[in-house]
């Protein structure tokens, strides 16, 4: 086909769009379109038209985003060919990556019923190849500059990628392919492996286009599997980016690393019992045992006769009575046995699976909780229990009347595994499906998946013998420090959590020569982003003090009041019991914690302006402000404090609006307050503003130049408005 022809039809079908979606001047844009395209040094002609979209958006560094529009993508796997698309994201902050050539990964958007239609509904659906830079295409538009890019569809897809499948791959299981549920989000994706994982499923799930995505991704893209195709029905294990589903795991790690969120995330949708094993769980706690029971029984009316023949009482039948009595109590191990194998008999050549997690494994005696079904945990190739165990009478009456009577556990066909385990022979002159079918004998089948949680700072409970150890596949959860964006607010101030983490766990790894007593990112729950000061002295200080140092001494710099003194915890509460902010901060300050803003690696007080530790050694002004009454802010927070209580106030205002209202005070300091768009041009930045989150905007706001003068004009200029905010020196 003639590359002058080719160019024609691109242009005619953006003009189309172009014409249609923008309102005002849209000859501009589509201008600069054709001379982008026309420019462009092409071959004379392509016998694909997909090579001819890959010459022409030839980039030397492609970059992939993400992005959702309230308007859903769903359509694009339906139709051969898909008209391209203005696209216009309400965040802007990822918009500094995009260039022409660029890929974005079209993500379906919106609630659709419950939770496993979500999953599978909802997905990534297109692929598509930026047209040209983003241009700023509405400037009139709700009173702000709103961006947006050209979007061109060379590949069509036949079937969309589920969430349920980016969730469960451990390569993409922490990467979001949609900003929460808003609508027109634009996400930049930073790893290069997340990429490649993401190209690789939706080629798996459209591999006829898989040499199509090569060409526009530039990416060689390799044969994969989906995590749902793990299982492959024939009980065998299947690599899978060098991970296999093995029966048996114990996911072990420091405190808060998410090994319960790894096991939650990689189990989605299917059957999960959970328990947990502590100082008191035994045997019977874990499988099942006689307890005694509260259960309404018939009683008989018996008549009484006196001795001189009067019967006393001549109503006889039965009543109703809530009597005490003995029956057996199944726990989460049988439950789960007697549900797999329930699973099994309704498909045996791809039984669904069965998961018994078992959270804190070694917070209970192994060796008593198990017992014999410890031999049970040796499997074979086809992933049945090598040998069977012999049932107690107990369970075997209870298993035999499970599967025969009991709705929730009774087999829907007989079971044919006789050849499961080689050269069995029956005590009982039957066969192996029989014994088993009948309770007694007890053998786990390949769709049984016993998975479980450890701490390894839990040393001091119960040690796991190596015999036992050896039956499981053991995963390390290492401490990921860039889980997500979390802060410390402490004396209102924003330090870095993930700083933190690095910084803390530097100085516990040597002292205690052991990854056991490291901090994980979840050890400590933020609301929304914000850890308090109150939860982080009461959790995160607790455990560095009590079970981390308290063997090791607190000699360390982190721990100095004063070159003389030690901080003790109790110096972390006032005496109302209240937490003790300026103290937490010293803390922080002296352990060399980022705050939020600060790019350049350094924590603490840069110096710039004030002295934040209150030593009140080198004469600066140590000044602290309020905010209606309450905080404790020092001269280069208040600014941002009072403006982020600005947007609490008024919740519905653009970063704009916002930058507008408080840019009508004057320019207080140098670049007071400005977009991300004019922060990203300037060259003399130095890492040291305070961005702030505005609806899914970033406004950067001045952390340096705040003198006595200047904080004074700021708060006047603030209580001189009618904000409902009023700023005040503390005295």
């Amino acid at each position: 086909m003639q590359t002058s022809l080719l160019k024609e039809k691109i242009i005619e079908k953006l003009t189309t769009v172009i014409q249609r979606e923008i309102g005002k001047d849209p000859e501009a844009y589509t201008d600069l379109i054709k001379q982008q395209i026309n420019n462009k040094q092409l071959n004379d002609a392509y016998e694909n038209e997909i090579d001819f979209y890959a010459d022409l958006f030839a980039s030397s560094e492609k970059h992939f985003f993400t992005i959702s529009s309230k308007d859903s993508f769903s359509g694009y796997t339906s139709n051969e060919s898909i008209e391209p698309l203005i696209y216009t994201p309400l965040n802007n902050h990822s918009r500094g990556y995009m260039h022409c050539g660029d890929i974005v990964f079209c993500y379906r958007q919106g609630q659709i019923g419950d939770l496993d239609a979500n999953l599978d509904t909802r997905g990534i659906y297109g692929v598509g190849v930026v047209v040209s830079d983003p241009q700023l295409l509405f400037p009139d538009r709700q009173d702000h500059e709103q961006y947006g890019v050209a979007i061109v569809f060379p590949v069509t897809l036949n079937q969309h990628l589920k969430v349920r499948e980016i969730q469960l791959n451990p390569k993409t299981i922490n990467l979001t392919p949609y900003n929460g549920n808003r609508n027109d989000s634009l996400q930049y994706i930073e790893s290069g492996d997340q990429v490649q994982t993401l190209l690789e499923m939706i080629a798996r799930c459209n591999p006829a286009k898989r040499n199509n995505l090569a060409k526009i991704s530039g990416r060689n893209i390799q044969d994969s599997i989906l995590p749902s195709e793990f299982w492959n029905g024939d009980q065998e294990r299947i690599p899978v980016n060098n991970i296999t589903k093995e029966r048996q795991r114990i996911f072990f790690g420091a405190p808060g690393t998410g090994k319960s969120h790894s096991i939650k995330q990689q189990t989605l949708g299917k059957s999960v019992i959970r328990t947990t094993f502590h100082p008191d769980s035994d045997y019977s706690t874990f499988v099942g045992s006689y307890k005694p029971t509260m259960e309404e029984r018939d009683v008989r009316i018996v008549p009484v006769v006196t001795a001189n023949g009067i019967n006393l009482n001549e109503n006889q039948g039965t009543y109703k009575e809530n009597k005490i009595v003995y029956k057996f109590v199944k726990q989460s191990f049988l439950k789960a046995y007697l549900s797999a194998w329930k699973k099994y008999s309704q498909n045996p050549n791809s039984a669904e699976e069965q998961y018994l997690v078992i959270e804190e494994i070694n917070r209970g005696n192994c060796a008593q909780i198990f017992g014999d079904i410890f031999q049970l945990l040796d499997r074979s190739d086809n992933n049945f229990s090598s040998y069977p165990i012999e049932a107690d009478s107990d369970i075997q009456r209870e298993i035999a009347i499970a599967f025969s009577s009991e709705e929730v556990f009774k087999l829907d066909t007989d079971l044919q595994v006789d050849f499961a385990v080689e050269n069995y022979t029956s005590n009982y002159g039957g066969t192996l499906s029989k014994d088993i079918q009948d309770g007694r004998i007890m053998l786990l089948p390949p769709n049984l998946y016993i998975w479980a949680t450890m701490n390894t700072s839990d040393q001091s409970l119960f040690p796991i013998d190596s015999a036992f150890k050896r039956r499981w596949e053991w995963i390390y959860v290492p401490i990921n420090t860039e889980e997500k964006e979390w802060f410390i607010h402490v004396n209102g101030i924003d330090y870095k959590w993930g700083d933190f983490l690095k910084k803390v766990n530097a100085k516990i790894g040597p002292i205690t020569s052991s990854e056991d007593k490291k901090i994980g990112f979840y050890f400590c729950k933020a609301n929304g982003n914000i850890i308090s000061a109150d939860r982080f002295v009461s959790k995160v200080l607790f455990y560095i003090y009590n079970d981390v140092f308290k063997d090791y001494g607190f000699d360390d710099e982190m721990f100095k009041k004063t070159n003389e003194e030690q901080l003790s915890f109790h110096d972390f509460y006032r005496v109302d019991g209240t937490t003790n902010e300026e103290i937490t901060q010293k803390f922080l300050d002296n352990l060399g914690v980022d705050r939020r803003g600060n790019e350049n690696g350094r924590g603490g007080d840069d110096g710039d302006d004030d002295d934040d530790d209150g030593t009140g050694t080198n004469g600066r002004d140590r000044s602290r402000y309020t905010i209606n009454g309450e905080g404790n802010y020092p001269k280069k927070e208040l600014s941002t404090a009072a403006i982020q209580k600005y947007i609490e106030l008024n919740p519905r205002k653009t970063a704009a609006e916002v930058i507008s209202d408080w840019q009508s005070l004057g320019n207080l300091v140098p670049h007071f307050i400005e977009s991300h768009e004019q922060y990203e041009q300037r060259t003399d930045r130095r890492g040291r503003d305070n961005p702030i989150d505005c609806n899914g905007e970033i406004i950067h706001v001045e952390h340096n130049g705040w003198q006595p003068n200047t904080i004074q004009r700021l708060i006047d200029a603030v209580n001189g408005k009618n904000w409902g905010i009023t700023l005040a020196k503390r005295e």
